[in-house]
């Protein structure tokens, strides 16, 4: 999995859970484990400040002194960061949508609570907390060039509205609103654009499949494309409107449902793919205004 340490926080009343798990992961090699446990939220919240290299919670919603989500929101509150794995009692898509919604990363049945399950789980999660990490450093560079880039916009008022269209929706993705507003609008007719949509759309849908079955992702897929792109200098209004396009074919046939739940997920592509295409021109010494223009 990880060439590291894994540092776990245990927040379980349920001691058969945590023996088992210990006596799992102490059988693992590469990464090793170090797990420590409590049975309180009122002890965890005091652990954790203290415990800032702490890399996965396991978290029972049900503890002698919190009951519910506000154990989850109360622990998410302290670690901003670390990825939590939640322990249910039973198999149930209306709970974990909810507990995804505050906070959590994943969850574990207890009636599955085994080897595989366990290290299909902590890898999940590690690798959701690395891509989440990274696309937090990409969004933050992103948003760093906002003042700089509204200025850029001021000036292109009195040209070409539909660069300024296609700009402005650059800005609005990268500050992360929802993509499936733009789903309806005109893609503007281009050869070299229509002709990437295909290759995108395939990576898209790989992508948001290893998303939902929790799997890697294919990072290398985005890569290869961000390659591709920056040797034809794609600007990034261009990658948007690629996306859009994507988008676009994808609500003409799935129902209203189905298409916000795929712009959610597709926006993780998009994200990564800016970020790499960036780290690219900079490799090139491509400034970013060249690239946001």
């Amino acid at each position: 999995m990880f060439n590291k340490t894994v540092k776990i926080l245990f927040i379980d009343n349920n001691q058969v859970n945590f023996q088992l798990a210990k006596r799992i992961l102490s059988e693992t090699e590469n990464p090793s484990f170090i797990l420590e446990h409590t049975d309180r939220l009122s002890i965890a919240l005091n652990l954790l400040p203290k415990q800032e290299n702490t890399n996965i919670i396991f978290l029972n919603l049900d503890l002698p002194d919190s009951q519910g989500l506000n154990t989850l929101t109360s622990i998410r509150k302290i670690a901003k960061k670390v990825p939590i794995i939640v322990l249910l009692n039973s198999d149930n898509e209306l709970l974990y949508e909810k507990i995804l919604k505050n906070g959590a990363t994943d969850y574990l049945v207890n009636t599955k609570f085994d080897s595989n399950f366990l290290q299909r789980s902590i890898r999940y999660a590690l690798n959701i907390n690395s891509l989440e990490n990274k696309l937090y450093d990409v969004e933050s560079r992103l948003i760093g060039t906002i003042q700089q880039t509204k200025v850029k916009l001021k000036e292109l008022e009195n040209e070409n509205n539909n660069s300024i269209r296609n700009y402005q929706h650059y800005l609005d993705i990268s500050l992360g609103k929802g993509i499936s507003e733009f789903t309806n609008l005109p893609i503007i007719d281009d050869e070299t654009i229509q002709s990437l949509i295909p290759q995108y759309r395939d990576i898209i849908i790989q992508y948001v499949r290893s998303v939902r079955i929790r799997e890697d992702r294919p990072s290398n897929l985005v890569q290869e494309f961000a390659e591709a792109l920056s040797s034809k200098k794609i600007q990034a209004k261009d990658i948007v409107r690629i996306h859009l396009g994507v988008l676009r074919e994808f609500a003409q046939r799935a129902l209203p449902s189905e298409e916000r739940a795929f712009s959610n997920d597709a926006r993780l592509v998009l994200v990564e793919l800016m970020g790499d295409i960036i780290d690219i021109y900079l490799k090139q010494n491509i400034t970013l205004d060249s690239v946001l223009n």
